[in-house]
């Protein structure tokens, strides 16, 4: 979890630079509507839409401005990928992240989306023994765990990095194992051939004893407490570079005249 310790400035950041960018805007606008109201008419006489558009291009020119210092103090903030998962090829597309790897005869892949992603650390001070003294926000994104068979049969088995509170009852149970400690829940369970399909059945309703049993097939391909730990960092890290190219498009956006 090391390279989630920075996330507290890094949210504390985003959220002091936005509200920032809030604020400027309303008094541009105020002060936009204000002259529209007062001095309206010597506003088209003598500039037409131009001495209103003047305070829009001012508007643009501070936020690219902030976002410039933004991005700055936000890179110091991105770690360099760690060697977690050497053992996998990645692929990234936007937001969509694959990594593929063998096992025995099988292909395993792991898919994820680090949209809407983010979660409120405080929310496991009440799942935990000991308090939380982490970041308060950090990347957990749902996955799918796709298990190919050489004649082209897959299993995807849909997991949740941490519990929600309706299912935590039957967490406990299962945590009560002392063999399983996942770090994960399973939520969803496919079978089907070549491609998964929006028509194909899913089971979301799983028998307990298939639950352990599911739960076990994973561990054993090394889907477990660790890599969800290595995948939260991976996660977050890649979460906050998006945003910081995020701000680049934005600066690309309202550097356009």
């Amino acid at each position: 979890m090391g390279a989630m310790k920075k996330t507290l400035d890094v949210f504390k950041r985003k959220t002091l630079f936005f509200k920032q960018i809030v604020t400027i805007s309303s008094l541009v606008n105020r002060n936009v509507f204000a002259k529209n109201v007062t001095v309206r008419s010597d506003v088209r006489r003598k500039f037409g839409v131009c001495g209103v558009l003047n305070n829009v291009t001012q508007a643009d020119d501070s936020m690219t401005k902030g976002l410039r210092k933004e991005i700055e103090s936000e890179k110091k903030y991105l770690q360099k990928d760690k060697s977690y998962f050497d053992t996998w090829e990645m692929t990234k597309t936007g937001t969509d992240v694959k990594m593929t790897k063998t096992f025995q005869s099988e292909t395993i892949s792991v898919m994820f989306n680090v949209n809407n992603s983010l979660v409120d650390n405080d929310m496991f001070d009440e799942f935990e023994d000991e308090e939380y003294n982490g970041p308060p926000m950090s990347s957990r994104p749902s996955f799918i765990v796709e298990i190919a068979k050489p004649s082209g049969m897959k299993m995807a088995i849909g997991c949740n990095v941490e519990p929600n509170k309706e299912s935590f009852d039957q967490f406990e149970e299962i945590q009560e194992r002392e063999e399983v400690s996942a770090g994960f829940e399973i939520n969803s369970v496919q079978v089907y051939k070549d491609e998964r399909l929006p028509t194909n059945y899913v089971c979301q309703e799983i028998d307990l004893q298939l639950y352990y049993i599911l739960l076990d097939v994973l561990i054993e391909r090394k889907i477990d407490s660790q890599f969800v730990d290595e995948l939260i960092d991976l996660c977050t890290n890649y979460e906050h570079q998006l945003y910081v190219d995020f701000l680049q498009e934005m600066i690309s956006h309202f550097s356009e005249k």
